[in-house]
Formats: structure tokens, C-alpha cells, sequence
């Protein structure tokens, strides 16, 4: 549901040599006027006209700080039902206006239209749009579920994307809190390692998904641990013991602690990074990183044999939601 101005005719001028060069300009803004008999070489100009009745403030030759997209498709849902008191818009601002995102990682303000604007259509968003620095704080993955808009938080604790334009705008969206506006939970252990998983058809793949986990008791943790291989992974025959701290069932108290796991089944080297475990909304969320392959992408690997994640923090109740990330640059 997010949006974002899509321009609709872009005309690129070569470099050459002219004697009166003509410039087209903005939508909504009057025409400059030509210039008197002069010769002047155009390296390259590209005028911009959106679809909409917004327009471009163009920043091409500044660049920009943008900010790590991490789910530039995240499927918003409306919901009509949530109250809205207590709000609190969490935009950051720049010179007193809102910066907003765009799906494609960029961050801008926008600006009233001019007092000679043509009237704007029903719905449609006013004004021109203005590219900034993206703020540090917007590199949270929560923006991405609000993209183009404002996010804000009401007084249950709930967060919500407001839309900006439409005709009517839709109702509110439920949306993400940012790191900052959620209870971060302790990690106060934290194990990785390898595990074995079934395999697909070619054996080169995961027969099917392996969702991170919740484990709140002893049983879970035995199933959890019968997937880590009790021998190390080498050409040495036979394979010696594996070292997995796990494999010792160290002492955990299920009374008062719990763990959660990630899993990672592209790569026996590398595991994810299970990262700002914490309750939003009731909900047990984390964001799972998975750093890139790099080198070991060509190392020899046994198909079947992924890499995990596993952490201890306090005992808390409610569903686990796990939300994955890129790595920032």
C-alpha cells in the first residue's frame, strides 16, 4: 500500500554546443525565460515530470545519506478498529518538516506547492518533494512498513502507519514500533553452532523452511538439540566428538528463562545473528541478520548442514515473530 511519485517523462540533453537553449521546467513551476544570443555548452540536463501533482525538487549532484532497505515489499493491513489516542507521529524532521521513505531507500520532506500551482486533483499528494539525509534512526526495519507515510504510536503501545493522501485516505495500518519505542529484552546467553536438516528432491536445498524458534521447555530443548550432529564435520575418519557447548545440556531454569533459535540452512560457516529480542505488542520479536557469504560461498559444504543461532533471555509469554535483515553496508 505504500507509494511513491514515479516520473513520467525524462528528457536527457547530450553534451553540445548551442545558441539558444530552451529549458523545460518543473510541473507547476513557470517557464525561464531563454537566453539572449549566447553560446553554451550543455554537459548533461535531465528535467523530471511526475505523474502526479507533486514535484521533484532535484538533489542529484548532492548525494544523499539513504538508509539499508531491508523489506521494500512489507504488505501493509489496514485496521479500522485501533484507537488512535495517545498519538505520537515518530517521523524524525528536517527544517520543521516530516521526513518520509520510499521503497527504494531514500529519505525526503515535502514541500507546499507555489502560490501559481495548478489545483490539485481529489486525493492526489500536494506539494514537491524534496530529497534530505535519511536519519540514522530511520535505518530501523519498522520503516519499512510505513513507507511514504507517517508512523506513529498510540497509547496501547501499538504502532500505526498513517496515510498521507487518497481519496478518502485509507483507514490506519498496523505497523512496526522501531527498536527505540520497544521493551528490549536481555541477552544473557548466546550459542551458535550447526545443525542438520532435511533435504529437498536434489539434495542441494532445505526440503522446507526453518522458522526460528521459541523454547520454553526441557522437551523442546532435547528435540532442538538432536538436530545439532554430535561428531565435527571433516574428512578425518572417524569424525571426532563436536564441541557444541549444547551437546553438554547445560543447566537452564524453564521457571524463569527461555531461548530463542534462528536458523540458516544456505551455509555450514557463517550463522545468523539473532539481534533486539524484545515485546511489541505482546509479541516476541527479533531480527535475524545474515551476514553475506563471501569466501565461504566456494568452500566445500555438506548439503544438509546449516548454522544456528541460539540465545537465553528472561521467560515472557506470546507468539515469536522474526523479522530478517540485511546487513547495514
Amino acid at each position: 500500500m505504500g507509494r511513491e511519485l514515479v516520473p513520467g517523462i525524462v528528457v536527457t540533453v547530450s553534451t553540445l554546443t548551442v545558441s539558444t537553449l530552451a529549458v523545460s521546467t518543473l510541473a507547476g513551476c513557470p517557464s525561464a525565460p531563454p537566453p539572449q544570443n549566447t553560446s553554451t555548452t550543455a554537459t548533461t540536463t535531465e528535467t523530471t515530470t511526475p505523474a502526479t501533482t507533486a514535484t521533484v525538487v532535484s538533489t542529484a549532484q548532492t548525494p544523499r545519506r539513504t538508509r539499508a532497505v531491508t523489506r521494500p515489499n512489507f504488505q501493509r493491513r489496514d485496521d479500522q478498529k485501533i484507537s488512535l489516542a495517545g498519538m505520537t507521529v515518530l517521523n524524525p524532521t528536517h527544517e520543521g518538516r516530516t521526513v518520509m521513505t520510499d521503497k527504494r531507500g531514500g529519505c525526503y520532506i515535502m514541500l507546499p506547492p507555489g502560490a501559481d500551482s495548478p489545483p490539485a486533483p481529489p486525493g492526489s499528494r500536494i506539494g514537491a518533494r524534496q530529497d534530505v539525509d535519511c536519519p540514522e534512526s530511520m535505518d530501523d526495519p519498522a520503516w519499512d512498513s510505513c513507507l511514504d507515510d507517517q508512523l506513529a504510536k498510540v497509547a496501547s503501545g501499538e504502532c500505526v502507519c498513517l496515510a498521507s493522501y487518497g481519496n478518502p485516505p485509507p483507514p490506519p495500518s498496523q505497523a512496526e514500533c522501531p527498536i527505540a519505542h520497544s521493551e528490549l529484552l536481555t541477552i544473557e546467553k548466546n550459542y551458535t553452532g550447526r545443525f542438520g536438516f532435511p533435504t529437498s528432491a536434489d539434495h542441494r536445498t532445505a526440503a522446507a523452511p526453518v522458522p526460528s524458534r521459541i523454547i520454553r521447555d526441557a522437551a523442546g530443548f532435547a528435540e532442538f538439540v538432536k538436530m545439532i550432529p554430535p561428531t565435527k564435520i571433516t574428512k578425518r575418519q572417524p569424525s571426532p566428538p563436536s564441541d557444541d557447548p549444547l551437546l553438554k545440556r547445560p543447566s537452564i531454569d524453564w521457571t524463569k528463562h527461555m531461548m530463542i533459535v534462528a536458523f540458516r540452512t544456505d551455509t555450514m560457516y557463517l550463522p545468523p545473528k539473532v539481534e533486539n529480542p524484545r515485546l511489541d505488542r505482546g509479541k516476541l520479536v527479533i531480527d535475524v541478520r545474515h551476514p553475506p557469504l563471501g569466501d565461504t560461498a566456494n568452500a566445500a559444504a555438506v548439503y544438509g548442514i546449516g548454522t544456528y543461532n541460539a540465545i537465553i533471555v528472561e521467560r515472557h509469554g506470546g507468539d515469536l515473530a522474526a523479522r530478517a535483515t540485511t546487513d547495514a553496508r
